[in-house]
């Protein structure tokens, strides 16, 4: 379902678009496990089992 809209993205759509779609490509492996990752939405993503502090961001802010 993601693959025919980034291929769709990438042809028609805005320059912006197009590039946003050329970076999903770019990781899709990565994209697809975070968008089927399963966790309650009410924890949220800084408490989801599966997802290690390295990956949740890149900044150097402290979680809170």
């Amino acid at each position: 379902m993601l693959t025919p809209w980034i291929r769709q993205a990438e042809q028609d759509a805005p320059r912006p678009i197009g590039g946003f779609a050329g970076f999903l490509r770019g990781d899709l492996d990565a994209v697809t496990a975070g968008l089927t990752l399963h966790c309650p939405v009410s924890i949220g993503v800084r408490t989801c089992p599966g997802i290690s502090r390295t990956t949740q961001s890149s900044s150097s802010a402290p979680a809170p």
